[in-house]
């Protein structure tokens, strides 16, 4: 009974932890993208001062529109993660399953049954 409980925990652990890192690097990656683009604002800041009109325009219609249709994209994907997981539970009988993971969860106790 206390073996298969511990079984039920670490494969909950690992699927919540393959989860955890899957958006770990999905925030890693939008910083990555945010720290590009001050760069690119500083590279046309730059620019601008030594004259170098080509330059700026190059970055300011080209690179920039670019890096932030990428942030974009990346924060909305963040943003479905969080929208999933606030309203994950689909509730059948008192259970339900986390739609993104699969997970069974007792509506009752919080408690999450890997096993299903």
């Amino acid at each position: 009974m206390i073996e298969e409980e511990i079984e039920r925990l670490e494969r909950e652990y690992a699927d919540l932890d393959e989860v955890w890192q899957a958006e770990k690097a999905q925030v890693v990656g939008t910083q990555h993208i945010k720290e590009e683009i001050d760069k690119v604002k500083l590279q046309m800041e730059e620019a601008k001062r030594k004259g170098d009109w080509q330059a700026v325009s190059e970055l300011q219609y080209g690179k920039l529109p670019q890096l932030e249709a990428q942030l974009k994209k990346a924060d909305s994907k963040l943003g479905e993660r969080a929208g999933c997981q606030a309203a994950a539970v689909t509730h059948a009988g008192g259970r339900g399953r986390d739609r993104r993971s699969g997970i069974a969860l007792d509506r009752h106790s919080g408690i999450q049954d890997a096993a299903g």
